[in-house]
């Protein structure tokens, strides 16, 4: 259980990085269906046991509809949707509402992904720019 915080930082910092390119659109940018394709993983150094999945985005308006899946697994599936809430002067915060969630197996890494999206149901970010350009979101700690 010691490795748990390691763990769970690790799968935030992949799930930031994920989510770091869409805030920088503005509501008139994200007028326009935009769909992203990428692919993120998860490695234990201790197990060094890893998991990989594919990862669909849909952006449309202030609304990204994602979708995870297991390419070596296809029972496994997540869906969700975040819309963002975000008023001036105040971090970036993206609610998010479960659409369908689905793990035969249990004890995976993504489940400490799962998890924190639905305990933080609207967690706030920190933008981080250099130079005019977003490059990366970091939690806000004063939740």
């Amino acid at each position: 259980m010691k490795c748990f915080p390691v763990i769970t930082n690790f799968i935030l910092l992949i799930v930031i990085q994920w989510l770091a390119p869409f805030p920088v659109f503005s509501a008139s940018e994200m007028t326009n269906k935009k769909i992203s394709h990428l692919q993120i993983g998860f490695y234990d150094l201790l197990s060094k046991k890893k998991e990989i999945y594919d990862v669909k985005i849909v952006i449309n308006q202030n609304t990204l509809l994602s979708t995870i899946v297991d390419p070596n697994d296809n029972r496994f599936i997540f869906k969700g949707k975040f819309v963002q809430k975000s008023l001036p002067g105040q971090p970036l915060q993206y609610h998010y509402t479960p659409i369908f969630y689905h793990n035969p197996t249990s004890g995976l890494m993504v489940d400490g992904l799962i998890d924190y999206f639905t305990q933080h149901n609207m967690p706030p970010f920190t933008p981080i720019w250099v130079n005019g350009k977003l490059i990366d979101l970091f939690p806000n700690r004063s939740e």
